[in-house]
């Protein structure tokens, strides 16, 4: 297994995240369940969504360059769960060292 494994996880979401601007403009599964059955006028906006940061995995402040503002704003996204999860990692080895040198969790 490579040395740093996760600079290889961020290069692969890297390319797909450039990538994101050229997906596909059809409505994905469930939007297209929901068209075919008639009941795609009745979804309402979720309070969370109202709220998020980056809504839409757009940015509003880049409202008018739609493909860059997709894209940095997957980056953002990647990069929020990429360091949740070396914090989650850090936590881990640490807890794992502290078991090492005798220390007992209650």
């Amino acid at each position: 297994m490579p040395k740093r494994p996760w600079l290889w996880i961020l290069v692969i979401t890297a390319v797909v995240v450039l990538l994101a601007p050229l997906a596909s403009r059809l409505p994905d599964g469930l939007q297209r369940v929901a068209s075919d059955l008639g009941f795609e006028g009745r979804a309402t906006t979720a309070p969370a969504q109202e709220r998020a940061p980056m809504p839409g995995y757009s940015i509003p402040l880049l409202s008018s360059h739609a493909g860059l503002s997709k894209v940095l704003a997957g980056l953002a996204g990647a990069l929020a769960v990429f360091l949740a999860l070396k914090g989650v990692e850090a936590l881990l080895r640490a807890r794992d060292h502290g078991s090492r040198q005798g220390f007992r969790r209650p």
